[in-house]
């Protein structure tokens, strides 16, 4: 269990990060671009959600993992099942990350 969560903790800390920096990344291109801020708390609600529910798949495919595998292994397995989706989701976001900066980066403009 001590791996299981040394393990889960970058996971969870890169997805969280990813999502609140994707959206400060989108909240500052529209202010650079001239348009009003959007202060709205459904949008910092929406971003809140979102940082959960990054969290869906690799909980989901856990638990049908856990359900349907029937012996001592069940447990390490769905464990094992969420560490990796959660990880594949945290490299989608960091891949998204990156390529939006690399859109909005201003030093590119000059």
């Amino acid at each position: 269990m001590m791996l299981f969560f040394l393990l889960a903790y970058p996971a969870a800390a890169v997805a969280i990060n990813s999502v609140w920096n994707l959206h400060y990344l989108l909240a500052g291109t529209k202010r650079a671009g001239g348009k009003a801020e959007s202060a709205s708390p459904v949008a910092l609600l929406m971003v809140v959600v979102l940082s959960f529910l990054i969290f869906y798949p690799a909980g989901w495919l856990a638990l049908e993992v856990g359900q349907h595998v029937r012996s001592r292994l069940a447990e390490p397995l769905a464990f094992a099942t969420g560490l990796a989706v959660q990880y594949l989701v945290d490299f989608v976001l960091v891949v998204l990350l990156a390529r939006l900066f690399q859109r909005f980066e201003v030093s590119r403009d000059s």
